[in-house]
């Protein structure tokens, strides 16, 4: 037999969400938020030392090298995930996760997925191949595609615009070449 309290939480629940129980749901909400707060502050770490391999081109002992904004962004991104974690001991129930995460289905999952090994195939194989000027207008109209949008136009302009905006900027502004690939 239903008590007060189960007519309360079942009141405050809208009609299409159905009713869980909501220690099990804060104690996954918990879980889940530590693991996300500390894979961030893990990676965080390490992108931290990678610009110690960056290689300074300045002489000036007070002088900004190339490492510095790297180390500044990672550095305020630490301090993020680093808050977030403290948030998520000390408070676990001022981090919210949404409910909407439940009613993801299958198909929304799977195209998250196929983004994220997308986007590693552009990283590791399509830029190598064909270089940085011939792979991201690919890798864009493909993206556009697989998050759903169908207007050509719009993928094609956004393509054809971002990646000469980047040839301009990189190329003859800063002279910084992006990389070419075996192909091309």
């Amino acid at each position: 037999m239903p008590n007060k309290e189960d007519k309360k939480s079942n009141e405050k629940c809208p009609k299409n969400v159905k009713n869980i129980n909501n220690s099990s749901f804060n104690e996954k909400k918990i879980n889940l938020n530590l693991i996300l707060g500390l894979i961030i502050f893990e990676v965080m770490i390490y992108f931290y030392l990678i610009p110690n391999n960056v290689s300074s081109l300045s002489n000036d002992a007070y002088g900004l090298g190339a490492d510095f904004m790297p180390k500044l962004w990672t550095s305020i991104m630490f301090l993020a995930s680093l808050i977030y974690l403290i948030l998520i001991l000390i408070k676990p129930k001022s981090i919210e996760v949404s409910k909407t995460i439940q009613k993801w289905s299958k198909t929304k999952m799977y195209r998250g997925l196929l983004v994220i090994v997308y986007i590693a195939f552009y990283l590791f194989i399509l830029i190598d191949l064909l270089g940085f000027y011939f792979s991201t207008p690919l890798f864009l109209i493909g993206s556009y595609f697989l998050l759903g949008e169908r207007r050509i136009f719009v993928i094609l302009s956004t393509a054809f615009f971002l990646t000469i905006s980047i040839f301009v900027i990189f190329e003859k502004f800063l002279n910084i070449s992006l990389p070419k690939g075996i192909i091309f």
